[in-house]
């Protein structure tokens, strides 16, 4: 068996103006036959959502195939679990609002 490497992303989505909070997971793991997987969790965030497995002959190919779905993803709007991201209707609020005297 040849050795996987440790690939593999969390993404989430969250749209508040649309109702939208999804949740993306995708690793690349041994299976049973010969080769490895692809396995790939979709729903909304809270919800078990879906899961689909692809085979494949190499682990190279799996990984090539994680890096596409991420790079997709990514492109439609989902960010990395942990990343911070703040809405810019918030910070617009911030920088517009005009600095008060303090009283004391």
């Amino acid at each position: 068996m040849s050795t996987i490497p440790n690939a593999s992303f969390h993404l989430r989505r969250i749209v508040p103006a649309r109702n939208m909070a999804r949740f993306y997971v995708a690793c690349v793991e041994p299976s049973l036959l010969p080769g490895c997987s692809l396995r790939r969790s979709w729903g909304r965030i809270g919800a078990p959502g879906r899961t689909r497995i692809d085979l494949f002959d190499a682990s190279a190919n799996a990984v090539e195939a994680l890096a596409r779905l991420r790079r997709q993803k990514l492109r439609r709007g989902y960010v990395e679990v942990g990343d911070v991201v703040t809405p810019a209707a918030d910070t617009t609020v911030l920088v517009d609002r005009p600095q008060e005297p303090n009283p004391l």
